[in-house]
């Protein structure tokens, strides 16, 4: 479990159960933009697995459709009471259909600590999620999202000198502020801190056109075998560049994200039924 000293630092994932496609459009793409780190869950059974594995992450569902109202009180009451599984967990709730005066029994036991958002143009939902997500620390002390390319085999940074040499370094890790990567230590004469790249070439997909960048040395250490060298985005770099280095971060999070949840096994509880039971037991009272 992450302290609460580590979450505001590193920041917390946040999760959307079951996001309309405005929700997406109009709310998800812009925090990925402004730096949160958001993931999707399209299938309300795979909430509770996300949410065990991810402890003290902020989970935000949206209840207008895939399951009953009743239903979906039944899944979110069963995260909010039973914090003793689902830790340091923060629960939103999205509808643009329950009622102002259903709003009310709706919480009647839900602990929702994220916010419960209603009718609101998106303008106004963004504005007001991201206002909960910064009283929550959602990004902690990061500026930037970074990527782990260590696993990557076609991670690289390349660029050619003017007499001609090519040279590549295998990147460790990437944002939209800068890149880590390494060179080997016989290459050193390549590097040196304040060394301007102009011209550098990201290749972060196989087979992907590389995307152009200009790139500031700011740092260069000696490991085992090789140099780390740590390369800062200069006001040089195209916009178009940026938001292709974004793309592929929040791509590749989410399906990281998709191919670590096919290891558990879908909620295979009946919420429809346990709401159609609880209503039962309501009425004959």
């Amino acid at each position: 479990m992450a302290s609460e000293n580590d979450k505001s630092i590193s920041g917390r994932k946040i999760f959307f159960v079951n996001p309309s496609n405005t929700v997406q459009r109009t709310v998800i793409e812009h925090l990925r933009t402004m730096e949160y780190e958001t993931y999707i869950i399209t299938d309300y059974r795979m909430a509770k697995n996300a949410l065990l594995v991810n402890k003290d992450s902020i989970c935000y569902f949206c209840i207008d459709d895939m399951l009953s109202r009743e239903a979906w009180h039944i899944l979110i009451k069963g995260i909010t009471q039973n914090t003793e599984s689902f830790i340091g967990i923060e629960v939103g709730i999205i509808s643009d259909s329950i009622p102002e005066n259903k709003k009310e029994e709706f919480l009647r036991d839900i602990n929702v600590t994220a916010g419960f958002f209603t009718t609101m143009s998106s303008d106004t939902l963004l504005r007001e999620i991201v206002k909960s997500l910064d009283k929550l620390e959602a990004r902690g002390m990061r500026k930037h999202i970074r990527l782990n390319c260590m696993n990557d085999d076609h991670a690289e940074l390349f660029w050619i000198t003017k007499d001609k040499k090519m040279f590549r370094l295998k990147i460790l890790d990437v944002s939209k502020a800068g890149i880590a990567a390494k060179i080997p230590a016989s290459q050193a004469n390549a590097v040196a801190v304040n060394q301007l790249v102009s011209d550098a070439q990201v290749l972060l997909t196989a087979g992907a056109t590389p995307i152009s960048m200009s790139l500031k040395i700011s740092a260069v250490k000696a490991a085992t075998d090789f140099l780390l060298v740590v390369l800062m985005v200069t006001i040089d770099t195209p916009k178009d560049s940026l938001d292709r280095i974004q793309e592929h971060i929040t791509h590749t999070l989410q399906q990281d994200f998709l191919y670590e949840m096919r290891g558990y096994a879908l909620d295979k509880f009946n919420y429809e039924l346990a709401a159609r039971e609880s209503n039962s037991s309501a009425a004959q009272k």
